[in-house]
């Protein structure tokens, strides 16, 4: 295990062992710090883990970072909302590499009360729901994401499959051309001037 890695196992276990104690934290901003960084690096220890497709353990991690920001905010402990997304999203993407769809769907969902426009928990659950044989509200996500993000190819080839699969009706796209108006008359066509 390489240095860094090390070092933030040692933290994180430390840090579990302290608020697992009954002992008070001196200052209420530095024990804020300490969960944040402990949520932080169960984040951080969780992703290495997928990465390493340890995706059990991985799923531990996050679940312990979910479970300490839980904590913190029954004592009224503001661990910042964007590490609780991170934490449902990453854990939904070792879900689905476990292929239970439900549970990754569900964090999913977590993930876009929190922020409805987070784009990897819209394609992510699309994915899952696709799995699911929920191709319907598979499109649904897709079309949310593209009204985010219209360029996302991925995203934009599964709309697409999913849309054939449901027997959906392809159109192409609207481009405006931003020209004037024209103003037809009789015989006439003329732009309009301005």
């Amino acid at each position: 295990m390489d240095p860094a890695r090390q070092k933030r196992r040692d933290e994180i276990n430390k840090s579990l062992a302290f608020i697992q104690s009954s002992l008070a934290y001196s200052e209420p901003d530095g024990y804020q710090g300490l969960l944040t960084k402990l949520v932080f690096n169960l984040l951080e220890e969780g992703n290495t883990l997928f990465k390493e497709e340890k995706w059990k353990e991985a799923v531990g991690e996050f679940t312990e970072g979910l479970n300490v920001s839980l904590y913190a905010a029954a004592d009224n402990i503001d661990v910042p909302e964007v590490l609780r997304e991170s934490l449902y999203v990453n854990r939904a993407a070792a879900y689905q590499s476990l292929r239970n769809y439900e549970l990754a769907v569900k964090d999913c969902e977590e993930a876009l009360v929190l922020c409805e426009e987070n784009r990897r928990a819209l394609y992510r659950k699309a994915v899952c729901l696709k799995e699911l044989g929920k191709y319907r509200e598979a499109y649904e996500c897709t079309t949310r994401f593209l009204l985010i993000s219209r360029l996302d190819k991925q995203v934009n080839d599964l709309a697409q499959e999913l849309a054939v699969h449901l027997g959906l009706k392809n159109r192409k796209p609207y481009i405006s051309t931003k020209e004037q108006p024209l103003i037809i008359t009789d015989n006439c066509q003329c732009k309009l001037s301005r």
